[in-house]
């Protein structure tokens, strides 16, 4: 496509002439990352087809600018990018790309996880320990759903919509800030306690 090519110049361009782009590294640019992803989230929530487009393209240009300077670093570049995340996505989607045939959205959700579980060999590799704590959680436990993990069985509350879940959200935030709970801190080390727990019981197949 001319127009990503023409994208791809201008940000090598940058990368190699432009007095900020030129000094900053991967790390540097994490902040970016999560805001434009949060900007995107947020034009999504919004509806509105222009921002939404835009917010996009602004997440597009800094994650071809983190390409730019890891090719810049020597560490590895666009096309090695595109070639790993083309295989991965083949690779997940047996039932697209080989005969495999599946009946349910179920059954595609635990190939996945299989599949994905061979490659890195344990189930919840890959979930960035810098996500928000309730986000992450949300990721791990939907992960260990599918594993049979014994100490994730518990009684579900009899919550069905969106809003019943937020207000229940509120309801725990309002209790903890009055016992002076941080409920980022309490759930961060939940987790990390969870995974430990996890881990043991995968090692002990």
């Amino acid at each position: 496509m001319e127009e990503f090519m023409n994208l791809i110049e201008t940000i090598d361009k940058l990368v190699n002439h432009c007095g900020w782009s030129c000094r900053q590294t991967l790390q540097s640019l994490q902040p970016y990352l999560l805001e434009e992803v949060h900007e995107v989230i947020e034009a999504i929530d919004q509806d509105l087809n222009e921002q939404i487009m835009e917010e996009l393209g602004d997440m597009l240009y800094t994650l071809l600018f983190c390409a730019k300077i890891a090719e810049k670093d020597k560490r590895f570049n666009l096309t090695h990018i595109l070639s790993n995340i083309n295989e991965k996505l083949i690779r997940r989607h047996p039932h697209v790309f080989t005969n495999l045939k599946v009946h349910s959205m179920e059954e595609i959700a635990e190939n996945w996880q299989k599949i994905k579980k061979m490659e890195s060999k344990e189930a919840l590799s890959g979930i960035s320990e810098n996500l928000p704590s309730l986000a992450r959680a949300q990721k791990v436990l939907h992960r260990l759903k599918t594993t049979g993990f014994p100490e994730l069985k518990s009684e579900l509350l009899p919550l069905h919509t969106e809003e019943q879940v937020a207000n229940s959200l509120i309801d725990i935030l309002m209790t903890a800030d009055s016992n002076g709970i941080d409920v980022e801190g309490a759930l961060r080390r939940k987790l990390a306690h969870l995974q430990r727990q996890f881990t043991d019981w995968e090692d002990s197949f």
